[in-house]
């Protein structure tokens, strides 16, 4: 499943008992200001105790889905991947796609996941077995979590389509 998180701290317990095992938070910032702008109405801290409502349940994976911004989060690519150091979760950077009317916006605000290799050298590859799903994951040594990137972009990751 893939939600915002906001509803998991009263769902998460009864959604693991109904079957969820896994699940996908969209998280584009931790900077309070930033998130309320790009949600025009939420609280990061809603956000946050959804990731921790999601580990209490027992879900596993909990997949933080971040759209790196040029000019809007990429000030954040570090805090991203710090979380990853205390957080049994994987934060996984998705490249910005021109699609539909937003394609003039993500003309200007693309950046390649190039950018987080650049900017945290201490990241390591992680060989995943399980080759299902589009991220390369790294971690840095002795973190919780991963770090995964998504590069629909830079390296077209499907012969068959460009998402």
């Amino acid at each position: 499943m893939t939600t915002n998180g906001i509803l998991l701290p009263k769902y998460a317990k009864e959604l693991k008992k109904a079957g969820l095992q896994r699940v996908n938070i969209s998280l584009d910032t931790f900077d309070p200001q930033k998130h309320h702008q790009i949600t025009r109405w939420g609280q990061i801290e809603d956000v946050l105790a959804g990731i921790e409502a999601a580990r209490e349940a027992g879900m596993h994976p909990i997949k933080i889905n971040t759209v790196l911004i040029n000019g809007f989060n990429d000030d954040e690519i570090e805090t991203f991947v710090n979380f990853t150091k205390d957080h049994e979760v994987d934060v996984r950077f998705i490249e910005l796609m021109p699609l539909g009317e937003s394609s003039g916006f993500a003309e200007n605000k693309y950046l390649s996941n190039d950018e987080v290799i650049k900017r945290m050298p201490a990241l390591e590859p992680v060989i995943e077995l399980d080759k299902s799903g589009p991220a390369e994951y790294y971690r840095l040594p002795g973190a919780k979590g991963k770090v995964g990137l998504i590069n629909p972009i830079s390296k077209q990751f499907c012969k068959l389509c460009n998402r």
